[in-house]
């Protein structure tokens, strides 16, 4: 009867030990898994676009959770995570042939439908 309980008591801490693991190993690898392209991924596809666009990249762009942000002829403009840039570049392209000397663009967000543009002093 005695051995019955040790085993028992065995399988339960086992199981338990199972479950702990998972349960770690299911939150740091989560955003891993749930997005269908890694996130260095995003910066390299994000540069190889900026540059076939002969925009001067300042530096690697950041990564965060929703978006990606850069630096681009110092301006800080904001991408959201997407798997093809190429509209967005041309939206960017627009944007910048038409700022003026007189506003400075600071900040373009193409996280929208509408492009988001901040101008500085």
């Amino acid at each position: 009867m005695r051995k019955i309980f040790l085993f028992a008591v065995f399988l339960i801490l086992i199981s338990g030990f199972v479950l702990l693991s998972y349960k770690i190993v299911k939150e740091k690898w989560r955003h891993k898994l749930l997005s269908p392209i890694s996130d260095e991924i995003f910066s390299s596809v994000l540069v190889k676009n900026l540059e076939s666009g002969s925009f001067i990249i300042q530096n690697m762009p950041q990564e965060f959770t929703n978006e990606v942000v850069a630096s681009i002829s110092g301006v800080t403009v904001i991408f959201p995570k997407i798997s093809d840039y190429s509209e967005l570049i041309k939206t960017l392209q627009t944007i910048l042939s038409g700022a003026t000397m007189e506003r400075k663009i600071i900040e373009i967000d193409l996280r929208f439908d509408k492009p988001v543009v901040k101008y500085g002093p």
